[in-house]
């Protein structure tokens, strides 16, 4: 009796639906039709307004249609190889951290005035042929490097951040 009411359960609802092969069932339905699927552009800007082929070769506007079936084509999917290339290519680029790792030292203890570490700077640029940023800009890129900095009678300092002492 219990097989029974198993067995019923399992070619029923929802289990029936999740031990279906969609594939099969699809394909059972689909033989002998011949599909063909007009491309729709995509609106863009916050547009509402989408483009199909139009009959005459012209695209057609409509604001609504009723169904989509999308193409995942692997030209656009995610590459590894570019994606590391690109992130090679930022490190290469990276000039505060480049700066940094050669001129200065962290630490929790450390603290530098800001006209110094800037001078520093700028030297390191000339020593190494490195595009000089002014201090604006080297100051929002240690601020956006999440180095904190204080304001006082004294002038700017950083907190996290200290020339390195040892000579070049």
């Amino acid at each position: 009796m219990a097989n029974k009411k198993e067995t019923a359960l399992q070619t029923q609802g929802f289990n029936a639906l999740a031990n279906a092969d969609f594939s099969e069932l699809m394909s059972e339905e689909l033989d002998g039709l011949e599909l063909t699927f007009e491309k729709i552009k995509i609106p863009s800007g916050g547009t509402t307004v989408f483009e199909i082929s139009g009959e005459d070769g012209d695209p057609d506007t409509v604001k609504e249609f009723s169904a989509v079936i999308l193409h995942h084509h692997p030209l656009f999917c995610y590459c590894r190889a570019v994606n590391s290339a690109k992130e090679q290519y930022k490190a290469d680029n990276d000039w505060l951290t480049q700066f940094l790792e050669e001129c200065c030292e962290y630490g929790a203890n450390k603290v530098e005035k800001g006209s110094l570490l800037y001078a520093k700077y700028v030297d390191w640029c000339l020593a190494t042929g490195e595009y000089k940023r002014c201090n604006r800009d080297f100051a929002h890129a240690l601020e956006a490097r999440g180095i904190p900095k204080k304001r006082g009678n004294r002038g700017v300092f950083w907190y996290g951040v200290a020339i390195n002492d040892a000579p070049e």
